[in-house]
C-alpha cells in the first residue's frame, strides 16, 4: 500500500515538473525562436500544433496529453475560444502511439505474450493503425477551423544565440538526467 502511494507521489512529481516547465517555456517564451523557425516553413498551424503534439506525446508515460500541453500553451492565443481546438488536436495526435511506438507497454507485452516480432506486430495493428490515423487527419483537417487557430501571432526573427540559450536550461537537466540517473537534478536549474 506505501509502494502504491510513493508511485502516486512521484506520478505527481512529474505533473508538478511538467507544469514548472511549462510556465517557464510560458513565462520566459523559451522556444519562441524553435516555433518562430517551424512558422518559416510550416504555414499550416494544424500542422505546426500536430508536430509539436507529437514531439510531446512521444513518451510513454500516463497522462502524456500532460506533458505536450505545455508545448502548445506557449503558442496558444490568449483567447479561451481559439484555445479549444488546441485540446481536440493535442489528443487526437498524441494518443496513436499506443498502436506502434515499441516504448509502450501495450505494443510490447502483447509482442511478448504472442512471441512475434515488431514487423509482425505492426503487421497486425496495420488496419486500427491505418484507420486511427486516417480519422485524427480527417477529425483535424475537416472539422478544424484554421482561422481559429491563431500561433504566433508576433512571429520575431530567428537568432541561434537567443535559441540555444533559451533552450539551455531545457536541455541541460535533460542530459542531467540521462547520464546521471537523478530525477532531482531537473530543479536545479531555472
Amino acid at each position: 500500500m506505501i509502494e502504491s502511494i510513493l508511485k502516486n507521489e512521484l506520478y505527481m512529481g512529474y505533473i508538478f515538473g511538467i507544469m514548472i516547465l511549462g510556465g517557464f517555456i510560458r513565462e520566459y517564451h523559451a522556444l519562441e525562436d524553435v516555433y518562430s523557425l517551424a512558422k518559416r516553413y510550416i504555414k499550416d498551424n494544424r500542422i505546426l500544433i500536430m508536430i509539436t503534439s507529437l514531439l510531446g506525446g512521444i513518451l510513454p508515460i500516463p497522462g502524456r496529453v500532460a506533458l505536450s500541453a505545455p508545448l502548445l500553451d506557449a503558442i496558444a492565443p490568449p483567447d479561451k475560444k481559439k484555445r479549444s481546438a488546441f485540446g481536440v488536436i493535442d489528443y487526437l495526435s498524441t494518443h496513436h502511439y499506443y498502436w506502434w511506438s515499441p516504448l509502450e507497454k501495450t505494443v510490447v507485452l502483447p509482442m511478448a505474450v504472442l512471441g512475434v516480432s515488431y514487423s509482425a506486430w505492426l503487421g497486425m495493428v496495420a488496419v486500427p493503425l491505418i484507420i486511427t490515423v486516417g480519422y485524427t487527419w480527417w477529425y483535424i483537417f475537416s472539422k478544424v477551423d484554421p482561422n481559429n487557430l491563431d500561433v504566433l501571432q508576433n512571429v520575431r526573427e530567428f537568432n541561434w544565440r537567443r535559441a540555444l540559450r533559451g533552450r539551455a536550461p531545457l536541455i541541460a537537466p535533460v542530459l542531467i538526467l540521462l547520464t546521471t540517473g537523478k530525477s532531482a537534478a531537473i530543479f536545479f536549474f531555472r
